[in-house]
């Protein structure tokens, strides 16, 4: 026993060094079935790899559906100009028609006035005439 009394501080120190280690395993240790770590979310990239003929595709579909838009659009405005065209040509030949007829009521007014005039002169001649002969027979 010497042994112990010579080591008794050592030996104290021990034994509650141990006690500590048990009091913590078994306060701060927890002893039930094990936790499921929790998940981190990852960042996940959804690549696709993308046939580089494919997106040529598109491009020259693209660039078609463009030119066919612009070719519609040439045709509208072109169909759009010979209806005005055509339109300002028939106002045109409609005004024609009314000049024309105009011209042609403005002449026959003028004839019949030149014929009007023409009976006139030779009703006022022959009545002169008769005037004449009457008033010779008179003599």
């Amino acid at each position: 026993m010497s042994f112990i009394k010579d080591n008794l501080i050592p030996f104290v120190l021990a034994v509650l060094m141990h006690v500590l280690f048990v009091v913590f395993l078994v306060f701060s240790v927890d002893w039930s079935a094990k936790k499921e770590p929790q998940k981190v979310p990852e960042n996940i990239i959804n690549a696709v790899v993308i046939d580089e003929t494919r997106i040529r595709a598109e491009e020259e579909k693209k660039r078609q559906a463009k030119e066919e838009k612009k070719r519609k659009v040439e045709a509208d405005k072109k169909r759009k100009a010979e209806v005005e065209k055509k339109r300002k040509a028939e106002a045109d030949k409609k005004r024609k028609a009314e000049v024309e007829k105009k011209r042609k009521a403005d002449a026959d007014k003028k004839r019949k006035v030149e014929v009007e005039k023409k009976r006139k002169a030779d009703a006022d001649k022959k009545r002169k005439a008769e005037d004449e002969k009457k008033r010779k027979a008179e003599t």
